[in-house]
């Protein structure tokens, strides 16, 4: 593991960290899928109000890549769809059935995964809406799925205030976690992991597979910091980067053929009332 000490960058001074204990949301009634939060994507709906989902239905798709679609993280009924200036796409709301039917996705089992090479796999991720967890430097847009990248920076640590520690939300699946990282190497040849500060409380299997730990003030953790400070050729620009949680979400899609419908966030600040982790229901 190679140590990385930044010394540029802006000290947030942050009050209210959550603390690492982890409480369960329960199950919602309503869920909503938020388009315009999505980077670059233009949504074009497949469905309407009032009409069926099932947990993996196509909601919408982006109307720059027809193939690119986004799946429902819920099994219901279409309550609404909310639409802003110029008839944007703002919200698509869904009430949710008491028992949820999920579509089924193909499963491969870690001996299966070394068997398929990467268009097989590209394609997996595409037809399960799990490609967009992928995004490119140094625009980072969602990833192209032809060219293969220089490499693949794994960033376990997220930018935003408070984002949920890797140390939580590892806790219990680092299986999945290593499982998407041999899904990270079908991709690419090379596969960075990197982690903000002290590796110790990661899960030992995590651990053993981080290649950098980073230091210093915000955003030390940036994927497009790092891969200025590593690059060895222009090349190297062209990298892909992915959240470690994605990763997670993205290797239960892989390996168990269920899509993702849960996350753990993180509440802090010094207003929460209560700064922890919480396991929510995505949407």
């Amino acid at each position: 593991m190679q140590n990385l000490i930044f010394k540029k960058g802006y000290d947030l001074r942050l009050s209210g960290i959550p603390e690492r204990d982890v409480e369960e949301a329960g199950k919602p009634s309503r869920i909503g899928v938020t388009p315009r939060h999505i980077p670059f994507v233009v949504p074009r709906l497949r469905v309407e109000k009032g009409s069926r989902v099932n947990i993996g239905t196509p909601l919408f798709e982006d109307k720059r890549n027809p193939e690119l679609v986004f799946l429902s993280p819920g099994g219901g009924v279409i309550a609404d769809i909310r639409y802003g200036e110029r008839r944007v796409i703002r919200d698509i709301v869904i009430d949710l059935d008491d028992d949820e039917t999920m579509e089924p996705f193909d499963v491969a089992d870690p001996a299966r995964l070394d068997s398929m090479d990467r268009g097989e796999i590209v394609s997996r991720l595409v037809r399960g809406g799990a490609w967009a967890y992928l995004r490119e430097l140094p625009f980072r847009d969602i990833a192209g799925r032809i060219e293969p990248p220089e490499s693949i920076v794994v960033v376990l640590d997220g930018l935003d205030p408070f984002a949920p520690s890797p140390s939580v939300y590892l806790d219990g699946v680092d299986d999945l976690f290593l499982y998407g990282l041999s899904v990270m190497g079908k991709l690419s040849k090379t596969v960075h992991v990197v982690a903000a500060g002290d590796t110790g409380r990661l899960p030992e299997k995590v651990s053993v597979k981080v290649t950098h730990a980073v230091a210093g003030p915000y955003p030390s953790q940036d994927p497009g910091v790092f891969l200025y400070h590593v690059k060895k050729s222009p090349e190297e620009n062209r990298a892909f980067y992915i959240d470690g949680q994605d990763l997670v979400l993205l290797a239960r899609l892989m390996r168990d053929g269920v899509y993702p419908t849960w996350k753990v966030l993180a509440v802090g600040g010094p207003q929460a009332v209560k700064k922890n982790h919480v396991r929510a229901r995505v949407g």
